[in-house]
C-alpha cells in the first residue's frame, strides 16, 4: 500500500506516518521548504518537497498548470478540472 501523507513533519502527522510504516506502508511525505525533518528522519520514505497551501492558490487562479507541476497527482487534478469544465458548460 502506498500511504501519501501531508503534515508530516508535525506531531499528528509524524505519528499517522509512523503508523503507516509500522503497517507496512510505502510512504510519501509532502513536506514544505524549511521544515524540520527530526520528526521523520528516520522513516523510510519519499519525500516531495510542496506546499499544499500554494497549490490551492493556484488552483482559485485556474493555474493549473503551476498547481500541479512537479507533483504525481498533477494528472488527476487535470483531468478533474475538465471534468468540472465540461459539466458547466
Amino acid at each position: 500500500m502506498l500511504a501519501f501523507v501531508t503534515g508530516a513533519t508535525g506531531f499528528v502527522g509524524s505519528h499517522v506516518a509512523r503508523a503507516l510504516a509500522a503497517q507496512g506502508a510505502d510512504l510519501r511525505l509532502l513536506v514544505r521548504s524549511g521544515s524540520d525533518l527530526r520528526n521523520i528522519q528516520e522513516l523510510q520514505a519519499e519525500r516531495v518537497m510542496g506546499d499544499l497551501r500554494v497549490a490551492a492558490r493556484q488552483l482559485a487562479d485556474g493555474d493549473l498548470a503551476s498547481a500541479s507541476k512537479g507533483m504525481r497527482f498533477g494528472e488527476i487534478a487535470k483531468r478533474i478540472s475538465e471534468a468540472k469544465k465540461s459539466t458547466a458548460a
